[in-house]
């Protein structure tokens, strides 16, 4: 995570000249500022199109793939799509919060539409953030070709108490049945 337009400073060389040294499959575009510590937001779409439009052009030089970070509830990807961006990753932690909650539908219907959305413009759909083995099982249900989901923290954190092999499996399991 962090500010995909940060311009190079100290031992860091920028976003750009990571993705040309390592050639990821794929860089996810977040709109993280430069002291923010998680991400808590997507995209303004179709507003953040014009200052996305030469990252993503350089980019696609140089990775696999784009996706960009959106908010669950966005419905207009077709200027992604023209800039040549390949996938999005749906902000999940809204979801996340909901089913903690107890009430998680209306949250799972926004990333529902988005990932509808999504799929009708071209677009692959990754989902992230918050995700855990409690919430995991329904968005995948619900979004039944997620392509990718980020799940870090709770792997982790569930891996401290159970062993990562057995956590790793367990998420594996509610990804493919």
């Amino acid at each position: 995570e962090g500010n995909p337009f940060a311009p190079p400073r100290g031992a860091y060389p920028g976003l750009l000249e990571l993705v040309r040294a390592t050639h990821p499959a794929q860089v996810t575009l977040v709109p993280d500022g430069d002291a923010q510590l998680t991400s808590d937001h997507g995209f303004a779409l179709p507003g953040d199109i014009v200052k996305l439009q030469p990252l993503v052009a350089a980019l696609r030089a140089h990775a696999g793939r784009v996706s960009v970070f959106v908010d669950a509830g966005a419905t207009d990807f077709t200027a992604l799509a023209g800039i040549g961006v390949a996938r999005i990753e749906i902000y999940t932690g809204p979801y996340a919060e909901a089913c903690v909650a107890g009430d998680c539908s209306d949250a799972l219907d926004a990333c529902v539409r988005t990932a509808q959305a999504a799929h009708a413009t071209g677009l692959m759909v990754n989902a992230g953030h918050d995700l855990d083995q409690r919430n995991l099982l329904l968005l995948r249900t619900a979004i039944p070709n997620l392509a990718e989901v980020s799940i870090g923290h709770a792997l982790i954190g569930e891996a401290l108490y159970a062993g990562l092999a057995p956590t790793v499996r367990a998420y594996l399991a509610l990804l493919r049945d």
